[in-house]
């Protein structure tokens, strides 16, 4: 039996916005905390995708301080070398790629087509992930992602 309270968050100075699920298994009374988000996209905001990741540590800080059930999931439209996965994972958060895929994230979670001309580029990379507390769960395993011939020639999503 779980107890299920849900709460939309939105920190307007860096139009951070991100969903909390908090839920409380009653036998144990042990409480997870899920978090559901999504980063600005494009390369020139990987600054705004760094505050927008430090607003939701400072979030987990306040709200959480004891917690050590959080799962963090979304698409955080950046590449683990950029600094908001680095945030992340300096909070003491693990990525579950990681984990299970040999200490390396996948090759890609999008898949797309940039322009509509000639210059049309296809874009392949990780940006999405589910990062989560080692004190409080370990993934179990994670989906096969789809190969280019099971995807198509219409991408991510298709």
């Amino acid at each position: 039996m779980l107890i299920i309270v849900f709460d939309l968050i939105i920190i307007d100075t860096m139009k951070t916005i991100f969903a909390v699920l908090h839920l409380e298994h009653k036998p144990s009374s042990k409480k997870i905390v899920f978090i559901g988000t999504h980063f600005k996209s494009k390369k020139e905001f990987k600054t705004s995708r760094l505050h927008q990741a430090e607003a939701i540590i400072e979030y987990l800080k306040t709200k959480y301080p004891t917690s050590s059930h959080v799962i963090l999931a979304g698409d955080f439209n950046g590449d683990f070398e950029e600094p908001c996965y680095t945030e992340l994972v300096n909070f003491g958060l693990k990525s579950a790629y990681r984990i299970k895929m040999g200490d390396q994230e996948p090759s890609y979670t999008t898949w797309t087509y940039k322009g509509r001309d000639v210059t049309e580029r296809e874009q392949c990379k990780a940006i999405d992930y589910v990062f989560y507390s080692p004190k409080g769960f370990t993934p179990k395993a994670i989906l096969q992602l789809p190969s280019k011939d099971d995807i198509g020639p219409n991408a991510l999503p298709s």
